[in-house]
This record gives C-alpha cells, structure tokens and sequence, in this order.
C-alpha cells in the first residue's frame, strides 16, 4: 500500500479525541478534508466503543466484589484482596479513559458519515428517493444523538462510583481493618443500587450502540 493510502490513517490515529466538546473536532476536520470514507472507520470505533462499556463494567463489578468480601471480614483484611481492589479501580479508571477515546472517535466517525450521506443523498435527482435517503440519514443522526446522551450518563456514573470505590480504598489503608470493614459493611448497600444503575446504563449504551449500527446499515 502506497505512503499517501496510508497518510489519512495516520494523521487521524495522531490526534487526540477528547469526548463531546460540541463542535467538530480536528480530527474530524482532518477526516473530511481526506475524503475518506468513514464509514468502516465508524463500525470500527463502535467495536471498541462496546469493547470499552465491557470492561468498565466488568472492572466495576469486580471492585465491588472485593469491597463485599472485606465486609465479611471484621477485623482482619487480606491482603490480596486489599490488593485486588486496587488493581479492579485502576482497570476502571483505565477503561474509562478508552471509553472516553473511543466515544470521541465515534463521534467524529459519525459526524464524518453523516456528511458524506448528506452529500450522496443530495446528488440524487429522483424526488421520493431523495427523500427516502434524506429520511435514513435522520434516523441515524437521532440513533447517533441517542447514543452520546446515554454515553455520558453511564461515564459519569461510572467515574462516581469509581471514586466512592477509590475512597474506600483509602480508608482501608489509612484506618484499622476493623473500622473498615464496618464502614464498608455500612456503604455496601448503597454500593449494590450504586453498581446496579452503573450496569443499566452500560446495557442502554450497549443497546444505542447496536440501533446506530442498524440505521446506518439500513
């Protein structure tokens, strides 16, 4: 494949993608100026999008599990578990930061979809096909509008209950395992609606995620 092939790839995979800034980003911009099509990059970055909302909500359940097992423990706390914990908030914290990417770059994929459907759909001289073209790019910018909404909400429930888990963590350290297992013992209850709204959210993303695919695929 010849260097100029593969320029666009490159330029795009260079730059950052921060989530949602409500205007089109450089990236984007770069996308549209290369006349690439972006729809395969789009199916892409939706595969890692659900790839992501997985393991956030995987590394969610795990730290949760480990903060009901030092619960069970008064007065002594193992270690590897102490331990487990730590490693399950950084793995959320660390697919947070992929979710946030890989939504960003949904984003831009989408935005860049949408305009060359526009265009396509725009060159067409029948009036009814025109409209039916017209109609379907609709349907997927609302499933696309969908979809980010839902994204934000699950992100920031998740970075909330990341730092509640981070939080206890902490006390852990810094207190008696006696006192701590009490004190998790005490917030566990809120933890189990915590991590339940975190997996409904996750699951309504994941569903988004499958009706975008289904509108721009028609």
């Amino acid at each position: 494949m010849r260097l100029t092939r593969l320029l666009p790839a490159i330029l795009i995979a260079l730059l950052p993608a921060p989530f949602l800034t409500g205007c089109a980003s450089t990236r984007y911009q770069v996308l549209n100026a290369m006349g690439e099509d972006a729809k395969p990059l789009l199916k892409e970055s939706m595969n890692s999008l659900r790839d992501s909302l997985d393991a956030a909500a995987g590394s969610a359940t795990s730290a949760y599990d480990r903060l009901r097992l030092m619960s069970e423990n008064k007065g002594t706390i193992d270690e590897a578990i102490r331990t487990s914990l730590n490693d399950a908030t950084k793995k959320l914290d660390s697919a947070l930061k992929d979710l946030k990417t890989d939504a960003r770059n949904t984003e831009d994929n989408a935005l860049a979809t949408f305009n060359n459907w526009e265009g396509s759909s725009d060159k067409i001289d029948d009036a009814g096909l025109k409209a039916k073209s017209k109609a379907n790019l609709e349907r997927a910018r609302n499933a696309h509008r969908d979809l980010m909404a839902a994204l934000i909400d699950s992100r920031t429930s998740l970075q909330s209950y990341s730092s509640t888990c981070k939080d206890l963590g902490r006390y852990v350290e810094a207190n008696s395992a006696l006192e701590a297992t009490a004190e998790i013992k005490r917030k566990l209850p809120a933890l189990s609606t915590q991590i339940d709204g975190c997996k409904k959210l996750v699951e309504a993303c994941q569903r988004k995620i499958v009706e975008l695919g289904q509108a721009i695929d028609g």
